[in-house]
């Protein structure tokens, strides 16, 4: 329906983003998870970041209750090349979301993202809350040298509460980061907003 054409070696990610927002746009309480993207099986290439945040600031897409879904680990797989120092999908300021049966991977080839999921906190309305990863693999590939000399981050969450994961297999240099401080040597800058400096960990 949107295009997204899985082992095409095309990019899908704007086909992936159109799909998200169409799911967004659906009329649902963010705590009831009713607007899913389904992936079939295959693997999609995906050039730019997956947006899946949520600003709280006037005329932007309030992302909260938004579910991916794929057709299992090793079936469904997102091929990240975002670039050096990117994720392959943000989820900053987004509450009651949920990713399962995929996964995410990054080989080093050329463009390769250098972190799997980010989950930050905006500044307008720092709430990142409630978000489920459940039998989803995160595949990240060995350079020692990404994100400013710390290496490959499959999970970094700065800031980020209350969050679930449930059968989840993270392999990178650094499998998770956890963090609150903006001063910490690995720091994410939000491509989608203005971050807190410092939080607390819930």
């Amino acid at each position: 329906m949107f295009g997204a054409i899985p082992d095409d070696a095309l990019d899908d990610a704007g086909a992936i983003q159109a799909a998200i927002d169409a799911a967004c746009s659906i009329i649902g309480g963010a705590s009831r998870p009713a607007r899913t993207v389904l992936f079939s099986e295959g693997t999609y290439l995906v050039q730019s970041i997956l947006n899946l945040t949520n600003t709280r600031l006037a005329g932007t897409m309030q992302r909260d209750g938004i579910r991916l879904a794929g057709q299992g680990i090793l079936r469904t797989v997102l091929q990240g090349k975002t670039g050096a120092g990117k994720p392959i999908i943000e989820v900053t300021g987004a509450q009651f979301l949920s990713i399962a049966n995929l996964s995410l991977s990054a080989n080093g080839s050329k463009g390769s993202s250098t972190i799997g999921i980010y989950s930050g906190l905006f500044a307008a309305l720092p709430q990142t809350q409630n978000q489920t990863f459940s039998s989803i693999a995160i595949f990240m590939h060995d350079d020692p040298t990404a994100n400013s000399g710390q290496g490959t981050i499959a999970y970094y969450n700065f800031g980020s509460e209350e969050n679930t994961h449930q059968a989840t297999y993270y392999r990178a240099n650094r499998p998770a980061v956890l963090t609150a401080d903006s001063r910490s040597p690995i720091h994410y800058a939000s491509s989608f907003g203005n971050q807190l400096t410092a939080h607390s960990l819930g």
